[in-house]
């Protein structure tokens, strides 16, 4: 499946046991066939939600373009949905958003202007369905969810294809990766959950 029992070192919660690999779970055709057939029942579940969905964001990490990220054009494809790319830790000119627009301005003979990617239909947030592969505490998935809304859209629900269910320190208490974006509105769906396959694993 893809799933590595080892001393991972995670960017946000330190050591973790497991390791999910995204790039060798897609490596198996079966395996994209079982994420596509998932992800198109949960776009059913969130348009019945919330209503239309207006793009898939997918999230470059700093590893590069990894993981879900690799999934891209085939969902966007199979939903007939625009898609986009974030990219919340690019530092430099590089764009952090990478995005098709028809309010893009065209430059004219010497007339260049920085294009400003919005995520705005008809002057109203877009309502985004954001992609990633795998869920750990959040925080980066909540860093792509600030960096959309500074850009006008607004982003229903996160799906990733493994979620960690890691819990994290929280006030007196601790707190999962899908609390912690519920907080900010934002449902977090996940193919494959980490208690699940342990007891797979287990049994």
């Amino acid at each position: 499946f893809g799933l590595w029992a080892s001393t991972h070192q995670t960017v946000h919660a330190g050591n973790a046991e497991d390791y999910f690999d995204a790039d060798l779970f897609l490596g198996q055709p079966k395996n994209i066939g079982l994420t596509i057939d998932w992800f198109k029942e949960e776009m059913q579940k969130q348009k019945r939600l919330s209503g239309q969905i207006d793009r898939l964001v997918f999230v470059e990490k700093d590893e590069g373009p990894v993981g879900a990220l690799t999934l891209k054009d085939l969902l966007s494809w199979e939903s007939k949905i625009p898609s986009a790319v974030v990219r919340p830790r690019r530092k430099g000119p590089a764009m952090k958003i990478k995005l098709i627009h028809p309010d893009a301005k065209s430059s004219a003979g010497d007339g260049y202007e920085s294009i400003k990617q919005r995520f705005r239909s008809n002057g109203d947030p877009e309502r985004i369905v954001l992609v990633s592969d795998v869920a750990t505490t959040g925080t980066t998935i909540l860093h792509a969810v600030e960096l959309i809304s500074s850009a006008g859209g607004r982003v229903e629900a996160a799906f990733v294809l493994y979620d960690r269910e890691e819990r994290i320190p929280h006030a007196d208490t601790t707190i999962s990766a899908a609390e912690k974006l519920q907080k900010h509105s934002v449902r977090l769906a996940a193919m494959l959950k980490a208690k699940q396959m342990k007891v797979a694993i287990e049994r």
